[in-house]
């Protein structure tokens, strides 16, 4: 099991409330025990309604909704991480996550006619790199796409393709990516020196903030 997958299955919600009313009920004898469960159970409760998932997420997603047209040709190269696969006992599928950022890049390449940038590995062990399986369901036979085989997190999608892109003269680039993934894998292509202009996709949380009333928010979820 990797850093990600500890990280994701023992330390976010809701198992963390969980433990800590747990350590409550076997400090109930202590004061520190009712506090715990106390708490644990206002934040566990809290994990079901939408406006603390909403509160939580709204760090992560960048305020660079709307760029002009033009600056898009600036940019050296579109880059698109992807966002997953399935197997279906026959073959590989990419995620709709992943084909929709995948024809967003699209539709920027025939704008800009820069490059497109498929990064995204192997993910499931003895299966094929992300990278191909989104490239073999896109409708771009005549789009110039590179592919970037060995990256699995964000961190690794930058250093790779810095490599990548050391003898191409890449310095800016459009990324391409779900608004709750842009600011963290942005943030990873800032910090090895490139230019980065975000064209986020909305997601299930942007698209709940757009479209949900208040007592969509209030209700447990």
């Amino acid at each position: 099991m990797g850093l990600t997958e500890l990280v994701m299955n023992f330390l976010t919600p809701p198992l963390p409330f969980i433990a800590l009313i747990v350590v409550g009920v076997a400090c109930t004898r202590r004061r520190f025990g009712k506090i715990a469960i106390h708490t644990g159970l206002a934040l566990l409760i809290a994990c079901f309604i939408p406006a603390f998932g909403v509160l939580a997420s709204l760090s992560l997603i960048p305020n660079e909704t709307s760029w002009p047209s033009r600056a898009f040709t600036k940019a050296d190269a579109i880059v698109v991480p992807t966002a997953g696969y399935f197997f279906d006992d026959v073959k590989f599928w990419p995620t709709q996550t992943s084909l929709r950022r995948a024809n967003l890049g699209i539709k920027l390449q025939q704008e800009t006619q820069s490059p497109l940038v498929l990064t995204g590995g192997i993910t499931h062990q003895g299966g094929p790199a992300e990278a191909d399986v989104l490239h073999a369901h896109l409708n771009a036979e005549h789009a110039p796409i590179l592919i970037e085989r060995e990256s699995t997190n964000s961190y690794e999608h930058a250093t790779n393709l810095s490599i990548m892109f050391e003898h191409r003269d890449v310095h800016t680039i459009v990324l391409v990516t779900s608004a709750m993934h842009m600011g963290r894998a942005a943030a990873c292509f800032r910090a090895l020196g490139f230019d980065v202009i975000p064209f986020s996709m909305n997601d299930r949380v942007t698209n709940f903030i757009h479209h949900a009333s208040v007592i969509d928010y209030i209700l447990p979820s």
